[in-house]
């Protein structure tokens, strides 16, 4: 690295053979050269600097497709959105056909219900038969795998435990607080390679005061319900050599105890998914990118594929799952 150095005088100290003005001019390129200093230093030390810019080689984004299908008799919808990078989050897809296949056959359409939403009013599936969902949506065609509706396998006990949950704050000092967190057990089919995934949804009941038809009216039971803990991915797998009989204490889910909620009756659910062996392998690599520390140089959820393909380009990367199960319930 190089230095300037510069040999400054006062203007005060300039000779008296000098005439007012060479003393005027030579202090005005002094003022010019302090002036100029600042930039200079810039310029010398932050030459070795070289911007970075990160480019996105696909300014579209990656498509994302996330659907549900099983044998209970409902709406069933589908999500198609397309990443667009940290800045600009998600961009809803628009005017795609969506239709529900079933032993390679058009069974259904899906109508356009929300942003990025399409739905099927009421549909069930049948226990035995293929399901895939063909998209259409900006000149191309995508298809889930084929999947078979297994037939569920009912749980047969829930388990709900008040516990405390322990965590650090931001001055290292260890806190706990109380948590409802719910357990399931299940049995096993013989012989049969078996592959699960657990959900929860939960109701509290509240008594509403009807006092506008007070004598007549009363009060009146409301319910609200809700996904007990949708970022918690519980998922099992049993080879069919395997002799393990049954499964217990799984953790499906876990909810903060609220005290308002206590006054009343609160009740949870658990939803036990019957799946394939790619949607399992899905949910496990989901499961993985989210228990990572989070460095820039992690993979994001957002980036696992699944059984979703491009029917003209096989290397788009395609992101989600359609998943294919069948569900057994306990309350």
């Amino acid at each position: 690295m190089q230095f300037l150095l510069l040999s400054i005088k006062s203007p005060l100290s300039f000779s008296r053979n000098q005439s007012f003005n060479e003393s005027r001019i030579s202090y005005l390129v002094l003022r010019t050269l302090i002036c100029l200093l600042p930039i200079a230093y810039c310029l010398i030390t932050t030459g070795c600097i070289t911007p970075i810019e990160f480019v996105n080689n696909n300014n579209e984004g990656t498509l994302a497709i996330y659907g549900e299908l099983s044998q209970d008799a409902g709406v069933k919808q589908i999500r198609i959105t397309r990443t667009t990078g940290f800045k600009n989050g998600i961009n809803y897809i628009l005017g795609a056909k969506a239709t529900l296949y079933e032993d390679n056959l058009p069974a259904a359409v899906y109508q356009p219900a929300d942003t990025g939403i399409y739905k099927i009013a009421n549909f069930s599936g049948k226990i035995g038969h293929s399901y895939f969902v063909r998209i259409e949506t900006g000149g191309q065609i995508y298809e889930s795998d084929p999947e078979l509706l297994l037939a569920p396998i009912q749980p047969d006990s829930v388990r709900v435990s008040l516990e405390k949950y322990y965590y650090t704050d931001e001055y290292g000092v260890t806190l706990n607080s109380p948590i409802w967190n719910i357990y399931a057990g299940s049995p096993l089919p013989e012989a049969q390679e078996t592959y699960l995934r657990w959900g929860s949804n939960y109701a509290y009941a509240f008594m509403e005061d009807n006092n506008c038809h007070f004598p007549f009216g009363g009060a009146k039971t409301c319910y609200f319900t809700g996904d007990t803990d949708p970022l918690h991915i519980s998922i099992f797998s049993k080879p069919k050599s395997s002799v393990l009989g049954r499964v217990d204490n799984i953790q499906v889910a876990s909810r903060n105890l609220n005290k308002q909620e206590m006054k009343e009756r609160e009740y949870f659910g658990v939803l036990q998914h019957r799946i394939s062996k790619i949607t399992y392998d899905y949910w496990q690599k989901t499961n993985q990118q989210n228990n990572q520390s989070g460095s820039i140089f992690d993979a994001t959820p957002a980036s696992v594929p699944g059984n979703i393909h491009n029917k003209g380009n096989a290397s788009e990367r395609v992101l989600g799952i359609f998943e294919v199960s069948g569900i057994g319930k306990i309350y």
